[in-house]
């Protein structure tokens, strides 16, 4: 009698213990959950396997290639690099439109925004709405003066018109990942041409801590480009040889430097496009057959 009595304490008490580890781990992932949720969406984000090889390099004979004038091409800025390295003067002046609400963006951004949005709110049912968007290079300087955490004028990519924050009715700032948007927004964004700039897993690379609501438009088809390569704007160009051709789908890319005002593109590509990058080199696209 005493050794069966002495099993149904220890069993017990394993159960006691038992249980106060599954309350303890309860109430330490409802914190996490809670406070901290953003980290472990980020972390596991970071953890994609990232598709270097989708983009080809691609050799071309001279006589297939023909310099083009920069200053005839449609011209984008969507490459443009800014951060406390590369940063815009004061007379940078973006072609706006309105997006409501005192908000503005620039226009080569805005259709895309808007499908953007409304692909979102049909996907999750979530409505998204701009906290910020353009601001000029005065309103920059005003926010940096009061700030601590605000970069200064001319480092912020509000300015160059193609950044907006966003939020839903319920969610905001970092926990506006734990919405359906947020997590929709991380997932599908480059396929409108829209990439969140600056994620939990290279934060050592960008210089700023993860912004799950800061969405950056650079366009078709780097959005991809960036997002399946698990990359961040800063190293774009090391994916290109400067003066190299790649194919990525139908599309065709370069980055080069130009001391004449032309840059070389084959012949056979159709809506060539055109972007300073901002540290003194542009990219040019188009698509291809």
């Amino acid at each position: 009698m005493e050794k069966s009595k002495r099993k149904f304490t220890d069993r017990q008490i394993l159960l006691a213990v038992f249980a106060f580890v599954l309350i303890c781990a309860f109430f330490v992932g409802f914190y996490f959950y809670r406070y901290h949720y953003y980290e472990f969406y980020g972390f596991f984000d970071g953890l994609r396997v990232p598709e270097r090889w989708i983009l080809k390099h691609e050799k071309y004979d001279a006589d297939e290639l023909e310099k083009l004038p920069i200053s005839e091409l449609d011209a984008s800025k969507s490459l443009m690099l800014v951060n406390m390295q590369y940063q815009l003067s004061s007379e940078e002046n973006p072609l706006l439109v309105s997006a409501g609400e005192g908000q503005e963006v620039a226009l080569e951004a805005y259709g895309h925004m808007q499908a953007l949005f409304s692909a979102c709110h049909e996907a999750t049912g979530e409505e998204l709405s701009i906290t910020s968007s353009f601001r000029t290079f005065e309103k920059q300087e005003a926010i940096y003066a009061v700030n601590e955490f605000a970069v200064p004028p001319g480092a912020s990519e509000h300015q160059c018109g193609l950044a907006v924050d966003v939020r839903t009715d319920a969610h905001a700032s970092l926990n506006f990942i734990k919405s359906e948007a947020g997590k929709w927004l991380s997932d599908n964004a480059y396929k409108y041409g829209f990439i969140i700039r600056y994620p939990y897993w290279a934060e050592d690379v960008t210089g700023v801590t993860y912004e799950p609501w800061h969405l950056r438009y650079v366009g078709t088809p780097h959005a991809e480009l960036i997002y399946r390569t698990r990359i961040v704007l800063e190293e774009y160009a090391s994916l290109y040889k400067d003066g190299e051709f790649y194919v990525f789908e139908n599309y065709v890319i370069s980055r080069q430097k130009s001391e004449d005002g032309t840059l070389l593109f084959p012949q056979n590509a159709k809506n060539v496009t055109v972007s300073a990058d901002n540290t003194g080199a542009y990219f040019i696209w188009g698509e291809i057959k």
